[in-house]
Formats: C-alpha cells, sequence, structure tokens
C-alpha cells in the first residue's frame, strides 16, 4: 500500500522490507497494471529487485500471514503453468521478467 504521498518505489521497498525482512538491493520500475480500469482506479506498480537480502525479520500486521519461499526458475515455472498462482496483478509482472530473460 502507498501511502498518501509516498512515492510507489519507497512504498515497494518498505513493504518488501516489513513482510519479507528482504532489503536493499537494486530496485527498477517493471510494469503498472490496473486490476480493471473500468472499475478501478486503482494502480499496482511492480519493480524488479536484484541483490536483496535478509535485513531484518518480519514485522506483519495482525492481519497478515505471509511464508517466505525461495524457489528456483524451474518451480517458479512449475507454478505458474500448473495454475498454483492465481493473481494476475502479480503473474503479469513475474510472466514480463521471465519472458525478458528469454531475449
Amino acid at each position: 500500500m502507498v501511502d498518501p504521498g509516498e512515492e510507489p518505489l519507497i512504498a515497494a521497498q518498505r513493504e518488501l522490507l516489513e513482510e519479507t525482512g528482504f532489503g536493499g538491493g537494486h530496485w527498477q520500475p517493471l510494469m503498472t497494471l490496473s486490476a480493471n480500469p473500468g472499475t478501478h482506479a486503482n494502480l499496482t506498480h511492480a519493480f524488479l529487485a536484484t541483490g536483496v537480502e535478509v535485513k531484518q525479520t518480519q514485522h506483519l500486521e495482525n492481519t497478515e500471514e505471509i511464508t517466505v519461499h525461495i524457489v528456483s526458475r524451474e518451480r517458479t515455472m512449475e507454478i505458474i503453468n500448473n495454475g498454483e498462482m492465481m493473481q494476475a496483478l502479480h503473474l503479469a509482472p513475474l510472466l514480463k521478467y521471465l519472458s525478458n530473460q528469454n531475449l
């Protein structure tokens, strides 16, 4: 969630650190998406973060339950192809990244 007046990149870095404990690294914009521009005004900003490392323990809110899994590219492709990832706003940036790696 981007706080009022906050830049999406700063929000993404903050959220990754809070929710996973990972931080640092090099960040670049990957894409901006809308779940359904006909009915929703909010946007999802996706960034590619490379070289991140564990900086702290997770700091989750009471409503959050997040488990971090480090998976190989092969396992990532299995997850995608088996339909184990259903959220389009998560899947689209991941597919964009993976497709650019094959160029």
